[in-house]
């Protein structure tokens, strides 16, 4: 069965490298262009809002095209807008080039969701954490990878690279997912005769606490990311000393930390977290246990904040930190991907793709903070600083998570008692 989502994982492999490899080229493409950096770091943050804004539209008008339809459609809007990269000269097209290849990434991701979740069933969890390694594996091959061709050819090479990813992978959907997205359509169409309406959907998605407490969860999580690495290659320059020349292999650990961030997520949404926390009373709910580990390791995130504005000169310390940002973010994307499919069952059309377009609401906030930060003269080396205040805002969200979880099992443990003692009373009604 694994071998259906191999065109999946390519695909996002291709949105990952498009996403992240900005970051590596950045100074280039300002230099280039004659721009400021601030002005640069608008191709990020036109880039995840496009994503946030035309994400949940595409899935909209998508939702009842055959998924194999929809997935081939999005991958040849995203080589366009790629194309017009590779070859454009100007700072508006380049910025227009941007915002065309991110309508893609929230929809495809979701539909792929969507696909997995109904193929796979319970086993959807890991599958999930798999389609998401090809982004993450992304940043550790990918964007390296662009980052020393963007740094060696000019960074037009980098696009025509990732445009390149996308036509390959054109003929790759097509060929293997054909039959599988029919099995999976037919049986979705078998099951649900009665459509739920999209207002309907609307509603019943933003009426779930959980849900809202998940996607902010989402959002801040990449507010701290974003604050932290849109400088990145600058600060490893300019404060840590590395060279261009290695710029693009010091940048493959916030990849490989995202990708374990992201496997590791996996494996310990379920049973693993019961085995960590086997001291916790009270510990059958899996989101319970998985919620305090995602708090114990976003105060180590916190510590990690404040300790790289302080010695973020020492290289060591540099590649540590960005590992770990890497790794926690990442550690919480199967975590909010699978709990808001879960919470919100009813309206599978708009569960996971809002939640991917939270991660880039958060992306493009984290973004322009970092632009305003260094307007105002904050120095690169001192803005993840600035990050600690959303990654505590998660902190608090999770822990609220805790909370509406133990209100959940106790409401459920009473309905139990509840009915078991109304069939007490009938049985000895009936004796009576």
């Amino acid at each position: 069965m694994f071998w259906l989502i191999l065109p999946l994982i390519l695909m996002t492999f291709a949105i990952g490298t498009e996403k992240y490899v900005i970051v590596g080229i950045i100074s280039n493409i300002a230099n280039d262009l004659n721009i400021s950096l601030p002005d640069a770091n608008l191709l990020i943050t036109y880039y995840v809002f496009g994503i946030s804004i035309m994400g949940p539209f595409w899935i909209v008008m998508l939702r009842k095209v055959n998924k194999l339809y929809s997935l081939l459609f999005l991958t040849a809007t995203f080589v366009i807008g790629n194309a017009i990269a590779w070859y454009t000269s100007s700072y508006a097209m380049l910025l227009t080039a941007r915002i065309v290849a991110s309508f893609t990434h929230a929809p495809f991701i979701g539909i792929a969701s969507i696909f997995l979740s109904e193929k796979f069933n319970h086993k959807a969890p890991k599958y999930i954490a798999i389609l998401y390694g090809g982004l993450t594996v992304a940043n550790i091959i990918g964007v390296p990878l662009g980052t020393i061709i963007g740094q060696n050819y000019g960074w037009h090479a980098t696009f025509g690279m990732i445009s390149l990813l996308g036509v390959v992978s054109l003929p790759a959907l097509y060929f293997l997912l054909r039959g599988a997205t029919k099995s999976v359509d037919g049986n979705q169409e078998s099951e649900n005769k009665n459509t739920i309406k999209l207002n309907d959907e609307f509603l019943i998605f933003f009426r779930k606490k959980e849900v809202i407490v998940t996607l902010l969860m989402s959002i801040f999580s990449f507010i701290s990311l974003f604050i932290t690495i849109t400088y990145m290659s600058v600060v490893l320059m300019k404060i840590a000393g590395f060279s261009k020349q290695q710029l693009g292999y010091i940048l493959s650990f916030l990849g490989i930390g995202m990708t374990l961030g992201t496997f590791c997520g996996g494996k310990f949404y379920r049973a693993k977290c019961e085995k960590l926390f086997s001291f916790v009373k009270n510990k059958k709910e899996s989101h319970w246990n998985s919620n305090h580990f995602l708090i114990i390791a976003l105060f180590f995130m916190i510590a990690i904040e404040f300790g790289f504005a302080y010695l973020s000169y020492i290289k060591l310390f540099a590649v540590f930190g960005m590992f770990t940002f890497g790794f926690i973010t990442f550690l919480m994307v199967p975590f909010t991907q699978t709990r808001i499919i879960e919470k919100a069952k009813d309206a599978p059309n708009l569960a996971s793709t809002f939640n991917v377009a939270s991660f880039n609401i958060g992306s493009g906030i984290g973004s322009l903070i970092a632009g305003s930060a260094l307007r105002y003269g904050i120095g690169v080396e001192s803005i993840p600083l600035v990050a600690i205040i959303p990654t505590f805002c998660v902190v608090l969200l999770a822990y609220y998570n805790v909370v509406l979880d133990r209100r959940s099992q106790n409401k459920e443990i009473e309905d139990v008692e509840k009915e078991n003692v109304e069939d007490e009373d009938g049985f000895m009604a009936e004796l009576n």
